[in-house]
């Protein structure tokens, strides 16, 4: 089949416009006087401790845009601040997803693996005779410190020598060693379950 070039330059003409009217549009959304305001309205409302409030804002804004990573940063910082770890994780998630270089979600991510694999730790000690109740724990713990490991190698990517670096490589041994520790204690029951 052999094209004319008139449809060729249509064709042209259409691939530049909609890639023209793609990059307006993000633009458009970014100078979008309704998401200032919900913006300036939610950074108030965090300001002030209020993460709930802030928490309906930051949702008004992904309706309106949902490719702003900063916004989907902000609400995952929202939802960690009024523990729900799930959905702050899944933000947090999406802000990665939308700007690879956004250093902070990896350490907040980080820090949100580490308290879940403590509360699921404290909730392990209560647990004495269900082995497959002890079983799912281990393996949740395991999983907790394997994620924060790995969000804070992530974030070390980002941030030069530093004090700050000390510490978090710490951190990144001290999980090496939790992991090691629980999945022993994992193979352990799976081994005496069989």
């Amino acid at each position: 089949m052999k094209i004319k070039p008139s449809n060729i330059i249509l064709i042209l003409a259409i691939l530049v416009s909609s890639i023209f009217i793609t990059s307006c549009g993000k633009n458009l959304s970014l100078s979008n006087p309704d998401i200032q305001k919900l913006t300036d309205k939610a950074q108030k409302l965090m300001q002030e401790g209020n993460f709930e409030g802030a928490i309906g804002r930051l949702q008004s804004i992904n309706d309106l845009n949902p490719n702003l990573a900063e916004n989907h940063y902000n609400l995952g910082i929202a939802y960690y601040k009024t523990n729900q770890y799930e959905k702050a994780l899944d933000s947090l998630n999406k802000s990665i997803n939308l700007d690879k270089d956004l250093k902070d979600a990896y350490y907040t991510m980080a820090v949100i693996q580490e308290e879940l694999a403590i509360q699921e730790t404290e909730e392990l000690e209560k647990i004495e005779d269900n082995k497959e109740e002890r079983i799912n724990k281990l393996i949740k713990i395991t999983k907790n410190y394997k994620n924060a490991r790995e969000n804070f190698t992530a974030y070390l990517n980002f941030i030069g020598p530093t004090p700050e670096r000390e510490g978090i490589l710490e951190k990144v041994n001290e999980f090496n060693k939790k992991i090691k520790k629980y999945t022993e204690i994992l193979t352990e029951l799976e081994i005496e379950e069989e």
